[in-house]
C-alpha cells in the first residue's frame, strides 16, 4: 500500500475524535468501497493510500465490500 494525498469524497462516516482509542489513531481504512485501487482514510488524518500490484478483487459481504 502506498500513501497518497488526494481528496476524499464525503461518505457520511465519522470518527469520534474524543474517544480514548482515537487519540493516537493514524488512519482508518475500512476498504469497503467495492471498486478501484484507492483506499480512503476515514480517520480525518487524510492518510489515503493506493493498493499496488495487481488489481484488487472486491468481495461483497454482510456490511459492504472487502478487498480479497
Amino acid at each position: 500500500m502506498h500513501l497518497n494525498t488526494f481528496q476524499q469524497p464525503f461518505r457520511g462516516l465519522q470518527i469520534n475524535r474524543t474517544h480514548p482509542l482515537a487519540k493516537n489513531l493514524i488512519g482508518y481504512w475500512p476498504c469497503n468501497d467495492g471498486t478501484g485501487k484507492k483506499v480512503w482514510d476515514y480517520s480525518g488524518n487524510a492518510n489515503q493510500a493506493t493498493l499496488e500490484g495487481t488489481a484488487p478483487t472486491w468481495k461483497g459481504g454482510q456490511r459492504g465490500y472487502a478487498v480479497n
